[in-house]
């Protein structure tokens, strides 16, 4: 929902002309008929365990990519110790 968040930042800001918000209400118009209508599309065309299967990766995907960016705050030295001889 972040991208909404944009888009009514966008069309609040004094800066941008009369066009581009014109341009970020159809924008924001697309992106709710997007989200509402894909959805349905999908789940008649594929099956639903298969959908389900492939967001359930896309969420472990994501949650790990989260957590590693976590972990890479932390600054751990990774790095293979050197061998003397």
């Amino acid at each position: 929902m972040g991208y909404f968040t944009f888009i009514t930042q966008l069309v609040d800001s004094s800066l941008i002309g009369e066009y581009t918000q014109v341009y970020a209400m159809i924008a924001n118009i697309a992106m709710v008929v997007m989200v509402s209508i894909l959805p349905l599309i999908l789940l008649s065309v594929a099956p639903a365990k298969a959908v389900s299967r492939h967001l359930i990766f896309l969420a472990l995907g994501l949650l790990l990519l989260i957590g590693l960016n976590e972990l890479s705050k932390f600054g751990f030295d990774v790095a293979a110790p050197k061998l003397s001889g």
